[in-house]
């Protein structure tokens, strides 16, 4: 991947992730993940595989101490 392309993308995502970060934020869908990381009860000391992480926004639901890993494309 070229220099240019990775710079581009960084800008189309920064930009991207606002807009995403707001939306999912709506009361729905905020819901949703509040009862899905209810049920999962993470804990300090657990390791935490965050499938398609996107912008991070669930990290904030995770106890101090997880050990995290996201991945995403």
């Amino acid at each position: 991947m070229t220099p240019f392309r990775n710079a581009w993308n960084r800008v189309i995502y920064a930009g991207w992730s606002l807009v995403y970060n707001g939306l999912i934020q709506l009361p729905p869908y905020r819901r949703g993940r509040e009862l899905l990381w209810r049920m999962a009860e993470p804990v300090a000391g657990e390791r935490v595989l965050l499938v398609g992480v996107g912008t991070g926004i669930d990290l904030d639901y995770l106890p101090a101490g997880a050990t995290v890993t996201g991945i995403d494309l």
